[in-house]
């Protein structure tokens, strides 16, 4: 009944609205998005915001994982989440 999304790479223009309708189609088949999963060296500034205010809203933890990197504007993103996990050897 969960469901986890993984955003590894660049973050770009459209990022927010995919990542806005990953969640909404869990939701509509009855599955909570529980924590998004980031490696990603950044990228835009602006999509960083978005994603960033829709983790709040949906009250989302976010996690970078063993041996992930989650640096400029992809902390944003890391900063948002309802909960935070950061593995010891990840890259913040």
């Amino acid at each position: 009944g969960k469901t986890r999304i993984n955003l590894d790479g660049d973050i770009v223009v459209g990022d927010a609205d995919q990542i806005r309708e990953i969640i909404k189609s869990s939701n509509d088949a009855g599955r909570l998005v529980t924590t998004i999963r980031l490696n990603s060296a950044g990228g835009s500034l602006l999509e960083s915001v978005r994603i960033a205010g829709i983790l709040r809203y949906a009250k989302t933890a976010t996690a970078v994982l063993d041996g992930a990197k989650c640096a400029s504007a992809c902390f944003i993103i890391f900063a948002a989440g309802s909960e935070k996990y950061a593995h010891y050897s990840a890259q913040l």
